[in-house]
């Protein structure tokens, strides 16, 4: 998964695949993607290479953490309101 190493720190390293954007970002993208803050799923993602708890717990707070991991509707919930949302639109013309 994250066998190539780019740069010293875990920044560098390189993931195959990016769920959310379907191609290959490093370490450092995932952990700043969201304002400066990690990506929602930067555990389940990075977990097996590196110690990822670990770099959080050094690099952000824990409000920051709450933020960007905290909660949050997944992509399929914002697809469905969307969709939602839009049939309510057209009941409305």
């Amino acid at each position: 998964m994250a066998d190539e190493k780019k740069e010293a720190g875990p920044e560098g390293i390189e993931i195959w695949r990016c769920p959310q954007l379907g191609g290959p970002v490093t370490f450092g993208y995932c952990a700043r993607m969201n304002s400066q803050l990690p990506c929602q799923r930067i555990i389940a993602c990075w977990g097996g290479a590196i110690d990822v708890v670990a770099y959080l717990e050094g690099h952000f707070s824990h409000e920051e953490l709450e933020t960007a991991l905290g909660g949050g509707k997944d992509r399929w919930t914002r697809i469905v309101e969307a969709l939602e949302a839009a049939k309510q639109g057209e009941r409305k013309r």
